[in-house]
């Protein structure tokens, strides 16, 4: 919702694909609503389900959880053109594996999104402050790419071009590693999660192990990684996780694409991973709960 919204203002033909008919009845009727901290604005989009309509698309920005990448990507495989452009911001190590294996021989560029935004109704989002997203560098002679890296820093997007998107894929993955599943399992703000011992105690041991599998895969992460941690936290004191919203909802989580990454590069490298390995199966666990209870309902 919120790239559309945003990207709406610079881009006149941009299309939102949904799965529900109600949310896209929701944002045709009543455009996509932005709140900030702020403002509120409202943008017309136009919204649709049906794949069909992603013939003509030259560029497909994919925003999706990462553990709908699979599905998302065979999508784009049998409904666009091959000459279309792959923008893709999931979180997770690996995703751009699954794009160009279903997905060639278009053009896949990988890209990581600070953006961090709450959903509150089928067209209407709650957007924080960081409007950072970082992009592989790739061939500039390539048009398409090059003006939609305008257009989105003309909507006010801060666009910064990479020459190594993994090492910052795995930048990102010490505040998903140290912070998602235990707002999610705990319930905890942010600021809370700062002011306990135990939070902090755990933050740390899942770090270490993100650090050891790293070393092995020769990303070189910074040393101070759990102030990383605690600065994204003061940043936002009463914030929850994406993961606590998603578990809390009864829907699936992405923890196999975060902490259970970091358990999977242990077990390939044979080196022990047991806080990860403990909180991802504690993630499970919930997600099985919610399932029951939805079947009882």
């Amino acid at each position: 919702l919120a790239y559309t919204g945003f990207l709406s203002e610079t881009i006149p033909d941009v299309t939102l694909f949904v799965r529900r008919s109600q949310q896209k009845d929701a944002i045709n009727t009543n455009g996509v609503e932005i709140k900030t901290s702020t403002e509120e604005k409202t943008r017309k989009v136009s919204a649709t389900t049906n794949p069909k309509e992603l013939s003509e698309a030259d560029i497909v920005i994919m925003l999706v959880k990462n553990y709908d990448s699979e599905s998302a990507a065979k999508i784009i495989a049998d409904n666009t053109k091959t000459s279309c452009t792959i923008l893709s911001t999931e979180s997770g190590i690996g995703i751009e594996d699954i794009y160009t294996n279903i997905c060639s021989p278009r053009k896949i560029i990988r890209a990581v999104s600070f953006l961090g935004c709450k959903k509150l109704s089928d067209n209407t989002t709650q957007v924080g402050a960081n409007m950072n997203i970082s992009i592989q560098k790739s061939d500039y002679k390539d048009i398409v790419t090059s003006e939609l890296i305008k257009k989105m820093r003309e909507a006010g997007f801060i666009v910064e071009l990479s020459d190594n998107i993994n090492e910052i894929v795995w930048k990102k993955m010490i505040v998903v590693t140290a912070q998602h599943a235990i707002s999610a399992l705990t319930g905890l703000t942010f600021s809370e999660l700062l002011e306990n011992k135990d939070s902090l105690s755990l933050a740390e041991k899942l770090l270490e192990e993100l650090q050891s599998v790293a070393e092995k895969e020769h990303i070189k992460l910074p040393p101070n990684m759990i102030e990383i941690v605690k600065s994204n936290w003061k940043s936002l004191p009463n914030h929850k996780s994406s993961m606590y919203q998603d578990l809390i909802t009864g829907k699936k989580t992405e923890i196999d694409m975060m902490n259970g990454s970091i358990v999977r590069l242990g077990e390939k490298h044979e080196i022990s991973t047991p806080y990860n390995e403990t909180i991802t199966k504690l993630v499970h666990l919930c997600q099985q709960r919610n399932k029951l209870m939805l079947q009882l309902r």
